[in-house]
């Protein structure tokens, strides 16, 4: 990312007047509005998601000011407003609200509910994923913290790869089946 193009490229690196992941990237291609979600903010590392902003810290060892990130947004705010001229490249209608989402993993803990003291979500497939809500904002190794797309709150996250390849072996290991 923006230290390997700092160290590898220090002439573009200097030229660069904005830095956006994917989210802040499309939202900006529909809208015109330089902004993202939280959600989608943090996986950057640049962002202190237990203060929803951008670490000065960390983009002050990077060379990078808090004027070249997309705003940052709650999870679910309008963004903006998908433009006439993006309408026409997308087939999207002019005027559809574009609001700040996240990542997979959130986006499941969402959709099944997974958004308050006690609940959980496991889901399946090429990876196993599961992830439990928490009020409040905690870091460890074992887990990713990421925010909650309810907006309030966070999803303690573990990531396991091999997924249902992984439950396949166990279950023809064990039973035989």
């Amino acid at each position: 990312g923006a230290h390997w193009l700092r160290r590898q490229e220090p002439q573009l690196f200097e030229r660069t007047a904005r830095v956006a992941e994917v989210h802040a990237f499309l939202v900006l291609q529909l809208t015109g509005e330089f902004a993202t979600s939280w959600a989608s903010a943090d996986p950057t590392g640049f962002f202190d998601l237990g203060h929803h902003r951008y670490s000065t810290e960390i983009l002050d060892v990077l060379g990078l000011g808090a004027g070249q990130m997309p705003r940052a947004e709650r999870p679910g705010t309008v963004l903006g407003r998908v433009s006439a001229s993006a309408a026409e490249a997308t087939g999207l209608g002019a005027g559809t609200p574009v609001v700040a989402g996240g990542g997979d993993g959130q986006a499941a803990g969402l959709g099944t509910g997974t958004l308050g003291a006690g609940s959980a979500y496991l889901n399946l497939g090429t990876a196993s994923v599961s992830g439990v809500y928490s009020p409040d904002y905690a870091t460890d190794p074992a887990f990713r913290t990421m925010a909650s797309l309810s907006g309030d709150g966070f999803i303690f996250e573990v990531c396991l790869r091999t997924g249902t390849f992984l439950v396949d072996w166990f279950v023809k290991g064990v039973f035989g089946a």
